[in-house]
Order: structure tokens, then C-alpha cells, then sequence
């Protein structure tokens, strides 16, 4: 798995599912974060950045990952089929069975990339710490590298600028315009090679969003060729 541990989060109300699937994963090498079904997966992604996430179908919006759905005594059948429709990895049977959900949870790992993640033509290889787009290596620093992480593992969800202090620089209790200031030099490096990807959400936060039109900006030319018209001359016909 690209050279590091299999990432693992468990956000399940089932204690039993925390305890027992997470030892076992654990003792088979997998990194694993266990948490109850009420945590910040939000949060947790963007800090943890997992290979996986098994949670409970409770009628909560689809992880920006690779998910396993457990159902509840109260899931639906509609809810299952809007699951699938959702892109869940798999679906574990209800009772669930904890060898049944950590054979689930290997072959859906086996299948999944450890530490890359992209959105349309922009792409970050985690374990070595590099952002391309449009095939280009990115000039990031630490922090602009991290909040990039933050936001491409969230596409498409709204994150508040306190969500982003919390998950990039671990608190949120500072001024908010410390992200705009990192998001705007963000932008201008991602701009550099195509269209916008991270957007404003007015009184909210922020989104990314895959660029629809991708373009590399033209290099400027120093030599202008002389203007064509110039090079005409005119000539009158006596009639």
C-alpha cells in the first residue's frame, strides 16, 4: 500500500464493530482511528486522511472516501439503494458479523490507493508530499500543501473557515483571516495552471470544486512579429 499502513476509520455507534474490528485490523498492520457515529468526519478526514471509512447508514451524506455502510435496525431498503447509488464501496449485512465486516473492509483496502487522491487534473501524492496539476509539480509550503489536502478530501462539501483552523493548523480558536490569507496564495499557484478550483461560499467558507475547463496559461512572448497591415503597400488604380 505506497509504503505505509492501511488507514482505517471506524465511526460507528457500535461499540462492539470499535473494539473488536479495530483490534483485529489493527494487529493485521492497519492504522485505525475509532470514533462513535456522532464524530466530525469532516475533521477526521481531513487529519487522518483514511483508505476507508465504515460507518453507520443513519441517513448522514456520504464520506469524501471510499465507505463501507453498516445498516441499522431502522435503515430502509430506499436507503440501501441510495447508498449504492451514492458510490458506498459495500454494504455489510444487518446483524452485522465482525469477521464478515473486516473481510469486507481487506478486499475493499486491496482495491483502494493508499495515499493518492485527485480531483479532475489536479492530483496529491501523500506519502511523498507532492500536489500536480495538469502534470505540473506545485511549489507548496507546508501549511498551503496541507490545507490543499484538506480541501480535495472534502470536494464538493462546504468547509467553514473554523473547520479548516481545526483541521489544518489543529485549533479554531484564531482569527479566521489566517485562512483567507493561506487560501488566496493557494489559489494563485493552483490558477497558475488552470481554472478555479477553490471557491467562495458567501457566509459560509469554502468548496472545491473539479475545474470544468482546464487551460495552461500562455508563456508571454517577448518578440511580436510586425503588424501585418504594416507590411502591405497600397495601390491605386487609375480607372
Amino acid at each position: 500500500m505506497n509504503g505505509r499502513p492501511s488507514r482505517v476509520v471506524l465511526a460507528t455507534a457500535r461499540s462492539t464493530v470499535r473494539q473488536l474490528v479495530g483490534a483485529t485490523l489493527a494487529m493485521q498492520g492497519a492504522a485505525v482511528l475509532a470514533e462513535s457515529d456522532d464524530a466530525d468526519l469532516v475533521l477526521i478526514i481531513s487529519r487522518f486522511c483514511p483508505d476507508l471509512v465504515v460507518t453507520d447508514l443513519d441517513g448522514r451524506s456520504p464520506p469524501p472516501r471510499p465507505v463501507i455502510w453498516l445498516p441499522t435496525a431502522h435503515t430502509t431498503a430506499e436507503q440501501i439503494t441510495d447508498a449504492w447509488r451514492r458510490g458506498a464501496v459495500d454494504i455489510a449485512p444487518d446483524p452485522t458479523d465482525i469477521d464478515d465486516i473486516v473481510n469486507r473492509i481487506g478486499v475493499a483496502i486491496g482495491a483502494t490507493p493508499a495515499s493518492e487522491v485527485a480531483l479532475g487534473d489536479l492530483s496529491i501524492d501523500e506519502a511523498g508530499h507532492v500536489a500536480r496539476r495538469a502534470g505540473v509539480e506545485l511549489v507548496l509550503t507546508a501549511t498551503e500543501f496541507r490545507l490543499l489536502m484538506a480541501f480535495v478530501t472534502n470536494a464538493g462539501l462546504v468547509l467553514s473557515k473554523p473547520q479548516l483552523l481545526r483541521a489544518v493548523w489543529g485549533f479554531d480558536d484564531y482569527d479566521v483571516n489566517l485562512v483567507e490569507v493561506h487560501v488566496s496564495a493557494l489559489r494563485r499557484k493552483l490558477e497558475e495552471r488552470g481554472d478555479r478550483v477553490i471557491h467562495t461560499v458567501r457566509g459560509i467558507g469554502y468548496v472545491a470544486r473539479a475545474a470544468t475547463v482546464t487551460h495552461r496559461r500562455p508563456a508571454l512572448r517577448t518578440e511580436h512579429p510586425p503588424h501585418q497591415g504594416l507590411m502591405r503597400s497600397s495601390r491605386v488604380t487609375n480607372v
